[in-house]
């Protein structure tokens, strides 16, 4: 019997947020989890309204954008 080399893929992290209608949370879920290995999954709250009336949320979103700049120019320079 012969039979074939294992081929090991490289495989590439991604990051990516789309919306789904509510009633097909679950299904995409359960459709990524199948389809792809999984690390990471969570459910973005609607912030719409904080944003419009906390200038603390704001300040914490923009203090979150450039910490997560400052993370991703280390990476792209040590990595």
């Amino acid at each position: 019997m012969c039979s074939k080399p294992l081929i090991l893929m490289e495989m590439t992290k991604i990051s990516a947020v789309f919306e789904v209608k509510t009633s097909l949370v679950v299904h995409t879920e359960n459709w990524m989890d199948e389809v792809f290995d999984l690390i990471s999954y969570r459910i973005i709250p609607d912030t719409q309204e904080l944003w419009e009336t906390s200038l603390r949320f704001k300040s914490l979103v923009k203090q979150r954008k450039q910490i997560q700049e400052e993370i991703d120019k280390y990476i792209n320079e040590h990595g």
